[in-house]
């Protein structure tokens, strides 16, 4: 695991962030098979835990978050 400092996401910086390496066969295969679009990768909890509100809108391809 490896902890950076700060992550920007849109207009949002928020840190500090863990990310952990994973293979890509994680996401390509594994993760793709469930999803109507292949999966490059994944944010978790360590970065999300900075906002107070996380809307996704799958349908109209957008992400709303507010500190």
């Amino acid at each position: 695991m490896i902890q950076v400092p700060r992550v920007t996401i849109g207009k949002h910086t928020v840190g500090p962030v863990w990310f952990t390496r994973r293979d890509d066969e994680n996401f390509t295969q594994f993760m793709s098979q469930w999803m109507d679009k292949e999966v490059a990768g994944a944010i978790g909890g360590s970065a999300l835990k900075h906002f107070r509100t996380i809307l996704i809108d799958y349908q109209k391809d957008l992400l709303y978050l507010q500190k």
